[in-house]
């Protein structure tokens, strides 16, 4: 894409949603983890939920950087490996 508005669209939303996302699991960790199929029984496995997947849903909402260098491919990458990395990692 040439035109940077457009290439701005979706690092801004990917932004937004990983950043709720992230949010919510702080707020509600276990209601999170029982969407993920995980249940929070000990202090050390709601420790490694935050560690892992509130740690991974910040990581990839602080690509919001990437707003402002549209035109660095390897913002856009990394944006992509994080996200298909999470929805390929599922079974």
């Amino acid at each position: 894409m040439k035109n940077s508005k457009a290439r701005q669209v979706p690092f801004a939303l990917t932004a937004l949603v990983f950043a709720a996302i992230a949010a919510a699991a702080l707020v509600a960790p276990r209601k999170m983890a029982e969407g993920l199929g995980y249940s929070l029984d000990s202090v050390d496995a709601l420790s490694e939920f935050r560690a892992i997947y509130v740690g991974l849903w910040l990581a990839t909402a602080v690509l919001l950087v990437a707003l402002r260098r549209v035109n660095e491919a390897p913002l856009g990458d990394l944006r992509a490996l994080l996200i298909l990395g999470q929805t390929s990692g599922e079974s």
